[in-house]
């Protein structure tokens, strides 16, 4: 079984809402009396904790609150007609920058026939709403939402819960995913195969540390994506990933993080599951 994160690994989810954001604050510059830049940085951090502080979090009910929050930190206060207003006009900008990345539809091509799912961070409506859009939704055999789960990745917990609706073992299953903290530290913490999909091809030391400023692709379903200091010792995570740049790489890493003798049963869905191969090193494999 093949698990997918949504947000920065099919959809553009960055664009969609450094988009939406910009147009909030484009709309509210005079109120707000602070750039662009600073706006989107607290609202990315505004709404990224509200959804890792909520364990039943769904935008469409939090991101009126959340927007108070933000705008409050610049010294505005919104009454919650305008709130819900606002966020509305959000949501309807955000949806409507929803784009594809170029390489799904040819990995999704190049995986026909092989068992498809998602654990993505957010809330079911907006997540099933992007599947949906792209003619997506119906790839997938198990569809795991944060908001379903009362969890949001990194937590073992909603990538086991995928496995079992799968009738998986989590040896058994690849999770691919944009973010090494909420991806890959949550799928090998679980027990899952990784491919880490690291589109802006950031650099790792021999420890596994992220050299640089690194943005976290986390699964936010609003704001802005600001770039975040992410360094650190990710050792833990060299002993079952792969790294690729693009989904079209997809197929290769699945061979990479299989014993070879059951690469053919991986292709055959009627015969036999996913087992993942430990790196003869502590270093990821990079495709």
């Amino acid at each position: 079984m093949i698990f997918f994160d949504i947000d920065g690994t099919l959809v553009d989810h960055r664009y969609a809402a450094e988009a939406a954001v910009g147009l909030l604050w484009q709309r509210n510059s005079v109120t707000l009396a602070c750039g662009r830049d600073e706006f989107a940085k607290v609202w990315d951090q505004v709404i990224d904790g509200r959804m890792r502080a909520t364990l039943d979090w769904c935008f469409l009910r939090e991101g009126p609150v959340g927007l108070c929050e933000v705008f409050l930190q610049f010294g505005c206060r919104m009454c919650a007609k305008d709130a819900a207003r606002e966020f509305s006009q959000y949501r309807a900008d955000y949806a409507e920058n929803w784009r594809l990345f170029d390489d799904v539809l040819d990995c999704f091509g190049e995986l026909d026939g092989l068992p498809l799912g998602v654990i993505s961070n957010g809330d079911r409506q907006m997540q099933t709403d992007k599947l949906r859009r792209f003619s997506l939704l119906d790839r997938f055999q198990t569809v795991v939402i944060s908001e379903d789960m009362r969890l949001t990745k990194p937590a073992p917990g909603i990538f086991h819960r995928a496995c079992f609706l799968a009738d998986k073992k989590p040896g058994e299953c690849i999770y691919v995913g944009d973010s090494l903290e909420d991806d890959m530290v949550g799928s090998q913490r679980a027990g899952l195969a990784s491919v880490w999909l690291n589109r802006n091809e950031y650099a790792l030391d021999e420890n596994f540390a992220v050299q640089g400023t690194l943005r976290s692709g986390r699964s936010q379903q609003s704001g802005a994506s600001d770039e975040s200091q992410c360094s650190g010792d990710y050792r833990e995570l060299g002993e079952n990933i792969v790294i690729i740049n693009s989904l079209t790489l997809l197929s290769g890493a699945i061979e990479s993080v299989v014993k070879p003798p059951l690469i053919d049963i991986v292709l055959d869905t009627k015969m036999g599951t996913l087992h993942e191969e430990k790196c003869p090193t502590n270093s990821p494999k990079r495709l």
